[in-house]
């Protein structure tokens, strides 16, 4: 928090001046904030920088100083009005602070700060409070308040809605604990986190609804705290995700029955492939010397598309368990040593090619599953080289962009790029950029590695033009461990 002095000068205006400031306040506002007892808990940016803060909550006495701050509670103590108002100066210029009470809660006090300086719209500035109450009314997520002892303060009307209850009052009746979260655990966690952090963000957890029904929400509060930093309570909203999980579980639902009928299929169908396969193999060599010429060729032809077919079934396979064989340990694996030792694979299986590699030393090292990254970056290689051969040398190259939470790898080849009508679909399952005799595949190559990636949360893109190459990129959010030097690495 900045260490901006107090505001030293102020004059607070007497009771029989209320009735004035209605009239005064035809004026621009220049900030908000929201007092509860003695600290600012919330508020705009503009409130903030005028008294020259970062961020909430702020004390009244960090901002007014001691006795300052003790004259203006004793002031708005008093029985009278819910409207007060006194004049600051801050940096050479005048402000007037306008405060009003909360009719909804009684412990907020809501502060309008505005430049003494005559307004020229002349038109009446709503009350704040009838402001923050329609916001509060009319918004569709549930906005709440609550004790840290497990009571709601306030709801709003979407929030007793979404609880299934007929009111407010038999909201405010409620245990949190006991008759909101189906699982009580998860309130003591909730709890946990937002006395380390101060907040929570998108925390999921199981409410009950009356009816006892559960009810999926995402919860995004902040803790109320007293001067002396202890919380007083939690503010925030909740939004229902009990639809969104829904489609979640008939998703998962489908997809699980979806992998057993491709993996049953792949399965049965691979035994007849082989016998294919075998077949082939024992007429040639029994029967090699009576077939002539064209027989030879046909009987390669059958073996050729067998081959094919099996190729298809085992990436069928690896599709089908795409997402549980991305599941496992992570651990910190350095990426250009992995890349390295993918790349002299490559060299034993397209050996006789020409091939270029250039892989960047920056490649970090990661907190990464080592199996889904070895199988990422060894489909794009061996697609890059694949698609490139014609080239001669096909030269292709791995870098990367290391960001605050996240790496972006490339792999970018020389080769015949692909055709943009194709772009869109190129992850789709048996969707292949290119269709000819010299180049295999059986696209399905991608469609498993964009499972994959999107299994970690990642994304996969490419740019690419026809005739000029292509260059895929992965986005991982991961972590990296930074190297010391990394100039030096030995190839």
């Amino acid at each position: 928090m900045s260490s901006s002095p107090p505001v030293s000068t102020f004059r607070l205006i007497t009771k029989r001046e209320v009735q004035d400031e209605a009239s005064r306040l035809r004026r621009h506002i220049a900030a908000l904030g929201v007092l509860e007892g003695k600290v600012f808990v919330d508020g705009d940016g503009g409130f903030l920088r005028l008294f020259g803060k970062t961020s909430y909550p702020v004390s009244l006495e960090d901002i007014f100083g001691r006795e300052a701050s003790k004259a203006i509670l004793e002031a708005l103590s008093e029985p009278g009005p819910s409207f007060y108002a006194f004049d600051i100066e801050r940096e050479g210029k005048g402000y007037r602070v306008s405060v009003l009470a909360s009719e909804a809660s009684p412990k907020s006090q809501y502060w309008l700060v505005n430049k003494v300086t005559p307004s020229s719209s002349g038109k009446p500035i709503v009350g704040l409070e009838q402001r923050y109450r329609r916001l509060f009314e009319n918004l569709k997520d549930a906005v709440f308040a609550s004790t840290v002892e497990g009571r709601f303060i306030d709801i709003n009307p979407a929030g007793v809605e979404m609880l299934g209850y007929s009111s407010k009052e038999e909201v405010l009746k409620l245990n949190i604990l006991t008759d909101l979260y189906y699982y009580p655990e998860d309130r003591l966690k909730y709890q946990e986190i937002i006395a380390r952090q101060g907040y929570v963000k998108d925390y999921e957890v199981v409410f009950k609804k009356k009816d006892k029904t559960p009810l999926f929400v995402s919860m995004s509060n902040v803790a109320v705290y007293d001067e002396d930093r202890k919380i007083l309570g939690y503010e925030g909203i909740f939004r229902d995700l009990t639809r969104q999980k829904q489609i979640e579980e008939e998703l998962r639902r489908k997809n699980a029955q979806l992998e057993s009928y491709v993996y049953t299929v792949s399965h049965d169908l691979k035994s007849p492939v082989i016998a294919i396969q075998g077949f082939s193999r024992l007429l040639l060599r029994r029967y090699g010397d009576v077939l002539d010429e064209r027989g030879i060729k046909l009987l390669n032809r059958i073996m050729d598309v067998s081959n094919r077919v099996e190729k298809m079934i085992m990436d069928l396979l690896a599709f089908s368990r795409a997402e549980k064989d991305a599941m496992g340990e992570f651990e910190f694996i350095d990426t250009y040593h992995v890349v390295q030792s993918i790349i002299e694979e490559m060299k034993l299986k397209w050996e006789g090619d020409a091939l270029q590699f250039n892989v960047s030393k920056m490649l970090p090292e990661i907190l990464f599953h080592p199996g889904s990254f070895r199988q990422i970056m060894s489909n794009l290689i061996d697609n890059a080289i694949k698609y490139s051969r014609q080239a001669s040398p096909s030269v292709i190259t791995i870098d990367c962009r290391v960001e605050e939470d996240a790496v972006t790898f490339s792999v970018k080849d020389n080769g015949i790029g692909i055709d943009p009508a194709l772009q869109d679909r190129i992850f789709d399952v048996f969707e292949r950029g290119e269709i000819t005799e010299e180049i295999e595949g059986t696209g399905l190559g991608l469609s498993i590695i964009k499972r994959i990636i999107e299994t970690h949360h990642g994304q996969i893109w490419l740019e690419s033009e026809k005739g000029k190459g292509t260059t895929f990129y992965v986005r991982l959010p991961v972590r990296t461990l930074k190297k010391k030097d990394i100039s030096p690495r030995k190839e």
